[in-house]
């Protein structure tokens, strides 16, 4: 009997037996003792499900709805495939020992280290962009002295002057690539990233002399942003060596990811990264594609000739070995198995991509040989004497 159908009967009964409103009032108060215990134990539900949808994820569908406690954050199928990872950050020689041990664990044989600002690694909104140079210096030395491990992408602040002379000189002593923050959505503590247009004619020289010495760039360029002045630059230099990291933040959607497939058939030298970086951006990343994972795996799998492996871990002092394994770890579970637990959010299995033998093949290493202009052995071009 509900609710409804009580204070029905209290009513009948009051009016029929004539005892005037003393049945009516105490119909009255069931119904209210009634409703409450309904909202009680309907807000019971609803904080039952909030709890579960808060330890599964926010996009929850990227999750299995049962629990598989054999499962562990640490598991790993033994280590069949060379890994090439293209994209990572370090502040220290520390920093690049950790990132060596993780790197000989899981089987990763070369990584390529990104310049950074001193704000990327504080995130501390006094500094802007600035001691850069400072980090250019450090991963040319852990490239020099782990050559056939690491290689160095330096980066430039486009509003100096005499880049193109700066760039020539970093490549002369080692360098194998250029980080551009131009192009990127967010900013420093003293202004944006992209402090000018992509095609500004201040930026011109390096395209033309990267393009000509097929210098790769890994260009952070936000295309929901600055798609057209990205088009712009590819269209004057079109065989430009360009990786546009985390899927050029368009994975979010059908459309989106149709774009970025229109880039890679329109230029031959562009690809991609599954990296996303920050914890909250690891998260989503994740839990975007995952939720969507057919879609995902189809477009990863048709696209793999222009995709590559990478995390965007930023290595400074509190980072732990502990911290990278798992964080290197979880992208190689995340697109090798059909579900894992993911080291963020165990509680429940996460679905994976399940990609294909030939997929991760291409993503772990054919790749980035291209990218990178690397032989069959392994070594990297000499670009200096082609100045």
């Amino acid at each position: 009997m509900n609710w409804i159908q009580l204070f029905g009967l209290f009513y009948t009964f009051g009016t029929n037996q004539r005892l005037g409103m003393k049945y009516l009032l105490i119909g009255v108060l069931c119904l209210g003792i009634a409703s409450c215990n309904s909202v009680s134990e309907k807000k019971k539900a609803k904080d039952e499900v909030a709890k579960v949808n808060k330890n599964r994820g926010e996009y929850n569908l990227a999750y299995r709805n049962i629990k598989n406690p054999d499962l562990k954050s640490t598991d790993l199928s033994p280590r069949t495939y060379s890994i090439i990872d293209v994209h990572e950050h370090l502040q220290t020689v520390e920093d690049a020992k950790r990132l060596l041990k993780a790197m000989d664990k899981l089987n990763i044989t070369r990584c390529c280290l990104m310049a950074s600002s001193y704000y990327t690694f504080t995130l501390n909104d006094k500094y802007g962009f600035e001691r850069f140079k400072e980090n250019n210096e450090l991963l040319l030395q852990s490239r020099n002295s782990y050559p056939d491990r690491f290689s160095a992408f330096i980066t430039i602040d486009p509003e100096d002057k005499d880049n193109l002379i700066l760039v020539k000189d970093y490549v002369s002593r080692g360098a194998d690539g250029i980080k551009l923050y131009l192009g990127h959505g967010a900013g420093t503590g003293k202004g944006p990233f992209h402090s000018m247009p992509l095609d500004d004619p201040r930026m011109l020289s390096i395209y033309e002399w990267a393009e000509k010495t097929q210098l790769p760039i890994l260009f952070h360029v936000n295309l929901i942003k600055y798609y057209d002045e990205f088009i712009r630059v590819m269209d004057s230099y079109p065989l430009l060596k360009v990786c546009i990291p985390h899927f050029g933040l368009h994975k979010n959607t059908e459309k989106r990811l149709s774009r970025l497939a229109s880039i890679f058939t329109r230029y031959p030298n562009v690809y991609t990264d599954i990296s996303f970086g920050h914890e909250d951006f690891h998260i989503e990343g994740f839990e975007t594609l995952s939720k969507w994972r057919t879609r995902s795996k189809e477009f990863v799998e048709k696209h793999a000739d222009r995709i590559m492996f990478g995390t965007d871990m930023v290595l400074e002092k509190t980072k732990t070995i502990e911290y990278i394994e798992n964080t290197l770890r979880s992208y190689m579970q995340w697109i090798e198995d059909k579900e894992f637990c993911f080291f963020y959010k165990p509680d429940y299995p996460m679905w994976g991509l399940s990609l294909s033998e030939e997929s991760l093949r291409k993503i772990y290493q054919e790749t980035a040989k291209k990218f990178l202009s690397m032989d069959d052995f392994g070594m990297l071009p000499d670009r200096i004497v082609r100045d």
